[in-house]
């Protein structure tokens, strides 16, 4: 079983031709900002370095057009349906970024993950009885069932796979990246302007470099946190897991030519 850490240096991963779109004439700062989805504009008609351009009303007979699918999995997944719905999703998910539940339980976690795959489910029956006494500590005997939901992601040997040996600080890359995603959606949709993309996606920025030291931090952040709100491991899992890597090791990518924090350039 190809672990999650050997998938970096799998040549299939790293030579699968992906759907790149691009943008011209992007000044890098912008480009980074426009990048924080780029685990969810790879392979699709997004650029990966720019928010591409606005779709207008049109009417394709049996078919539904770009922005209809667009505006229609906004309202779906978000319920966004007008600017100003668009612009409360994104900044909900900014000032709630992360996990805290996950924060509490990540010491135990974290001896979880360390153990052979093998050996989990006898790591998880010690480990549980830890984390039901911080629950009652707590006060909310509850969030025990969400370090079960944990267990039942890591117990998976497919989670060797689609998820690093070593827990994310945090998960504020699921939450960023989400919201960066809206807000591509929203402006290619014509909800939002240039004026309101532009001052969110900087948000978004300053979030992700605010909690994360790079671009795997803030991927791997995102892996975490899908597989929390999936509760499983899927073929999706292995197929974001190879998003992640090529847009960390491809140097056509922004995320290798331009590192989250500008100090880090060398």
């Amino acid at each position: 079983m190809q672990t999650y850490e050997q998938a970096f240096t799998d040549s299939e991963v790293l030579s699968r031709q992906w759907v790149q779109m691009r943008s011209e004439n992007t000044s890098p700062e912008f480009a980074v900002a426009c990048s924080v989805d780029a685990i969810y504009s790879l392979g699709t008609e997004h650029p990966v370095d720019g928010p591409g351009e606005q779709s207008k009303p049109k009417r394709i007979f049996g078919f539904m057009s770009s922005r209809s699918k667009w505006l229609n999995f906004l309202e779906q997944a978000y319920g966004v349906t007008s600017r100003e719905s668009a612009i409360e999703v994104v900044r909900a998910l900014l000032e709630n970024a992360g996990d805290p539940v996950y924060d509490l339980f990540r010491p135990g976690l974290e001896q979880l993950v360390a153990a052979p795959v093998e050996q989990r489910p006898a790591a998880y029956q010690q480990l549980r009885e830890t984390a039901a006494q911080i629950s009652t500590e707590a006060g909310i005997e509850e969030l025990v069932g969400e370090f079960d939901v944990w267990a039942h992601i890591l117990l998976d040997p497919r989670s060797v796979e689609a998820l690093p040996s070593q827990l994310p600080r945090n998960l504020v890359g699921w939450d960023t990246t989400r919201a960066a995603w809206v807000l591509r959606l929203a402006y290619r949709s014509g909800l939002l302007n240039d004026q309101d993309l532009g001052q969110l996606l900087q948000n978004c920025l300053a979030v992700t470099r605010e909690h994360c030291a790079n671009w795997r931090e803030h991927a791997e952040g995102f892996l975490y946190g899908r597989a929390k709100w999936s509760e499983t491991i899927d073929e999706s899992s292995i197929e974001f897991r190879d998003k992640a890597i090529f847009c960390l090791e491809s140097q056509e990518m922004p995320w290798a030519r331009f590192p989250l924090h500008p100090s880090a350039h060398s």
